[in-house]
C-alpha cells in the first residue's frame, strides 16, 4: 500500500469513528432532551392538578356562599311584607360577613326591588334577566352565567331563589357576585406566564374567568364538554387553542359537585 492510499483509508476510518461518535452523541442529546421535555411536562401537570384543587375548593365556597345566603334572606323574609311601597330597604341582619363587592336584592313579582344591601342602587329593569325569569317560572333557585351589570357595568354572575308564600309566587332573592372575585385565587395558584382561571357551569356557559375576559362564553360544544368531562370528573389535556382566546395550554380540569338544595 502506498503512503497516500494509507494516509486515505486512515482519514476514512477517522471520519466515520467522527461520523458514529456524532450519531451517538445526538442520540443521546436527543434521548436526553424528550426526557427532560416529558419531565416539564409532567411537572407542569402535576402543578396544574394541585392548581386546579385549589380553584375547585374555592369555586365550591363561593356556591355555598351564594346559596346560603339567598335561603337564609328567605328564611328572614317569612313574617315581612313583601308588598311594594316605593321604598328600598336594608338587609344587614341576612347578610352580614358577605366578601367586598358582593351585593344581596329582594324584588317582588314584578321584579322591582324591596330590600338592597347596595348603597347605590338604582331602578333596573330585570324581568328578561335569567336568573329572574327562571325562579318566576318554577325554578327553586339558579345561577347566572356572566353577565355585565346594569348597575355599574361591570362582570357578575348572580345566584338566586324563588320566593313562595302559601304557593303563590311573591319575587326572588339576588346575591350578585363581581366576577373579579377569582383574582386573588388566581394571584394564588400563581402558575406563571399567560394562564388564566375559569368558572363554567354544567351546560358549558361561562361564569366567571380570570383575566376577565372580553365577552362571555358557550362552551357547550367544546372538547372539554363533548369529550373530556364525558370520560372523567377530572384531569387534564393539551389545548391547541383556548375557546376564548387563541393560547395554546395545558388545561387541568375539576368538576365541582353542588351541595344539595332545600326543598
Amino acid at each position: 500500500m502506498t503512503t497516500g492510499a494509507s494516509t486515505r483509508s486512515v482519514s476514512k476510518i477517522a471520519a466515520i469513528a467522527t461520523a458514529a461518535a456524532l450519531v451517538a452523541l445526538l442520540s443521546i442529546l436527543g434521548t436526553w432532551a424528550a426526557q427532560s421535555y416529558f419531565a416539564t411536562i409532567n411537572r407542569a401537570e402535576e402543578r396544574a392538578i394541585a392548581s386546579v384543587k385549589i380553584v375547585a375548593s374555592h369555586a365550591s365556597w363561593i356556591h355555598q356562599m351564594g346559596t346560603q345566603t339567598v335561603r337564609r334572606i328567605d328564611d328572614a323574609l317569612r313574617l315581612t311584607d313583601l308588598r311594594f311601597d316605593g321604598n328600598i330597604r336594608d338587609m344587614d341582619v341576612a347578610t352580614q360577613g358577605l366578601p367586598t363587592g358582593v351585593q344581596a336584592y329582594v324584588v317582588d313579582d314584578e321584579g322591582r326591588t324591596l330590600y338592597s344591601t347596595d348603597p347605590e342602587i338604582k331602578p333596573v329593569d330585570i324581568t328578561d334577566r335569567d336568573y329572574f325569569t327562571a325562579v318566576r317560572d318554577g325554578q327553586i333557585e339558579y345561577v347566572s352565567s356572566l353577565l355585565i351589570s346594569r348597575l355599574n357595568g361591570d362582570q357578575i354572575f348572580v345566584f338566586s331563589r324563588r320566593i313562595v308564600r302559601e304557593g303563590r309566587f311573591m319575587g326572588a332573592i339576588m346575591v350578585s357576585v363581581p366576577a373579579e372575585i377569582t383574582w386573588p385565587i388566581w394571584e394564588t395558584v400563581d402558575l406563571g406566564g399567560d394562564y388564566a382561571i375559569s368558572f363554567v357551569r354544567d351546560d358549558g356557559m361561562l361564569v366567571a374567568r380570570y383575566p376577565l375576559p372580553e365577552t362571555t362564553l358557550d362552551m357547550s360544544g367544546y372538547i372539554l364538554f363533548t369529550k373530556y368531562l364525558k370520560e372523567a370528573p377530572s384531569g387534564t389535556y393539551f389545548a391547541d387553542a383556548s375557546p376564548m382566546d387563541g393560547v395554546k395550554r395545558l388545561v387541568a380540569y375539576r368538576r365541582v359537585e353542588d351541595p344539595p338544595s332545600s326543598p
